[in-house]
């Protein structure tokens, strides 16, 4: 289509509508700012396929033949087949390599602009102090968040990945689940100089795995630059001990860890730290920053963070609720609760719904609402276990 663009406004369906310039596109789609009209990944590979060169060719480059998403430009999701819990089977690669001055022109000029209103809150102090050895600023080329994948197919092409970056590699972990760590070891052979970053529980629970890469703690406040791009490192505790996100000032993504999931509700691990209330603050924190998009690790980024988070705040609230009806019914072991409270959950996935019967409980008691004699369910996690394997084989 040729021809000059205008900027009359056009009724459709009783709203407004006016064509665009492809790199007007570009720079709503980067841009931080909620007052602009949100550009769908769809709309933005239709600009970028018309214009190559606009910002460079990321996901050709970096994952030519994978399945993958690279929206906005200089962020790249890829699913990689890994240790992930039912029902996933893959943890999402996230690779951040912004545009190189000679490859974006003008509008790498404006991806570089900062929105005022982008700026999460997160004090100056926060920021300027190191404290217990946590990083305050690092710098490097292009960034990498939870490299999962397992032995196989995918860490071939987790390698293929790595090779292909250029620069100094920092990979970031949001946490020490296997499925987010496992291809550390490929990272070592491939980029022996890459920097890992994460929380100081993180970095001890992840053992040997990738032993001979240089590891450094970073925190609340830590900014990661990458070639004039800053990441605000964001605590998200909740999901498991030392658990963190990313937010990307100019563009407002939320890389949120495990904090959500692009299907379903998420398991708190009961085991290493997993805490409901503190869940609960985080979800709370993460609306406060108002993303634009939310990047979780496993599963679908969100384009709609609000409507997520705000599901993500009240079904905790109404499965305790329910947790807590069916205490005062009777149930008085983890089995029987989950039998209640979850009886429209499949099965197979009461043994996960029990762990976090576990930390609901928990809170109850904190909250002094769990009536005295249910507070025993708190120290039956191996009979129900036991009993939730007796049972599945039965049926």
């Amino acid at each position: 289509m040729t021809g000059s663009v205008s900027k009359q406004q056009i009724p459709v369906n009783g709203q407004d509508r006016r064509w665009i310039k492809g790199k007007e596109a570009v720079w709503w789609s980067v841009s931080g700012n909620a007052t602009l009209p949100r550009i769908g990944p769809l709309v933005l590979h239709l600009v970028l396929m018309s214009q190559p060169n606009v910002m460079g060719d990321l996901k050709e480059r970096v994952a030519h033949g994978m399945c993958a998403m690279a929206y906005p430009p200089g962020f790249l999701v890829i699913p990689m087949r890994s240790a992930a819990v039912h029902p996933f089977s893959t943890t999402n690669l996230l690779v951040f390599d912004p545009p190189r001055e000679n490859t974006a022109g003008k509008v790498h000029e404006m991806y570089l602009a900062k929105d005022a209103v982008g700026v999460p809150p997160v004090s100056a102090m926060d920021r300027s102090q190191s404290n217990n050895g946590v990083l305050t600023e690092v710098n490097g080329d292009c960034l990498v968040v939870d490299p999962g994948a397992m032995p196989g197919i995918a860490q071939q092409q987790l390698a293929t990945i790595i090779n292909a970056l250029e620069g100094q590699l920092l990979v970031f972990l949001t946490h020490h689940h296997r499925d987010h760590v496992e291809g550390l070891s490929i990272i070592e052979q491939h980029k022996p100089e890459a920097l890992v970053l994460g929380h100081k529980e993180t970095l001890r629970r992840i053992g040997n795995v990738g032993r001979k890469l240089v590891k450094h703690c970073v925190g609340r406040g830590t900014s990661i630059t990458i070639r004039n791009e800053t990441l605000l490192v964001v605590p998200a505790a909740g999901h498991t001990i030392g658990h963190l996100a990313l937010f990307h000032v100019p563009t407002r993504i939320l890389v949120a860890g495990d904090h959500c999931t692009g299907e379903g509700t998420i398991l708190l691990d009961d085991r290493s730290g997993g805490d409901m209330e503190d869940y609960g603050n985080t979800t709370i924190m993460f609306m406060d920053l108002q993303a634009r998009v939310l990047i979780p690790m496993h599963g679908q980024p969100s384009f709609c963070p609000g409507v997520m988070l705000r599901m993500y705040r009240k079904h905790p609230i109404d499965r305790e609720s329910r947790i807590l009806s069916a205490i005062r019914r009777g149930a008085n072991t983890v089995y029987t609760i989950v039998a209640d409270a979850y009886a429209d959950t499949p099965v197979p996935r009461w043994p996960s719904a029990g762990r976090n019967v576990l930390l609901h409980v928990k809170l109850l008691h904190k909250k002094e609402r769990l009536p005295e004699a249910s507070e025993r369910a708190v120290k039956v996690c191996l009979y129900f276990d036991v009993c939730i394997l007796v049972n599945f084989w039965l049926s």
